[in-house]
């Protein structure tokens, strides 16, 4: 979820947006499963390199639904010997 209107050249909008922000924040981490909360819930979605969260620890769960239909993988072969030791992130990129 992002704050929308965070760059406003108005310094008292932003003002007001970075207030929201922290607000967004603290609902988010007191309503969010444990695992979830202190991730941040506001992103520059225009940040090119990601976040230090993005990637995550495969398992089973995410090997079933992503890694098995939908890896492509240079160097890799594909299999259930990675659950638990490598690690995945989703790359979403367009031209």
């Amino acid at each position: 979820m992002q704050v929308w209107g965070a760059f406003y050249g108005s310094t008292e909008k932003e003002r007001i947006q970075q207030e929201l922000a922290v607000r967004f924040q603290s609902l988010w981490d007191m309503h969010a499963p444990e695992e979830y909360r202190g991730i941040p819930i506001q992103r520059d979605t225009y940040q090119h390199t990601g976040y230090e969260d993005d990637a995550m620890l495969l398992t089973q769960e995410l090997y079933d639904a992503l890694l098995e239909h939908y890896a492509d993988l240079e160097y890799d072969d594909v299999s259930p010997a990675m659950i638990g030791k490598k690690w995945l992130v989703v790359v979403d990129y367009h031209n």
